[in-house]
């Protein structure tokens, strides 16, 4: 099954294709980013404006550790706005190997 695009922005990453929006969390009321790769190996979830931020990792393409965790990551907004270059950089740091994850739960608090 396709990746839904309708009413989505699409982005190309070193030569991948990959689907992103913002949404509203029913749940917090708060924005979320969601990303996902044109074949699925990929999804990210990161919630805007988190006190700490976080990232929700799924997919074949993440390391097996810290797929399906939340895990610590940079701050990708600038003043509350995610801009294409902000998902570019979600993306490339998602798919680094260079970097260190540090399983968080929801709150930010390490598990």
């Amino acid at each position: 099954m396709a990746v839904r695009t309708k009413g989505r922005r699409k982005i190309v990453v070193d030569g991948r294709h990959y689907i992103w929006y913002v949404t509203e969390r029913h749940d917090t009321g708060g924005d979320e980013l969601r990303v996902v790769a044109g074949d699925k190996s990929i999804h990210a979830t990161y919630p805007m404006l988190s006190r700490f931020p976080l990232v929700f990792l799924s997919g074949k393409g993440i390391a097996e550790d810290f797929r399906h965790h939340w895990v610590r990551c940079p701050r990708f907004e600038i003043e509350s706005a995610i801009t294409p270059q902000s998902v570019k950089n979600l993306i490339q740091w998602a798919l680094s190997n260079d970097k260190q994850l540090i399983r968080v739960d929801y709150w930010g608090n390490p598990i």
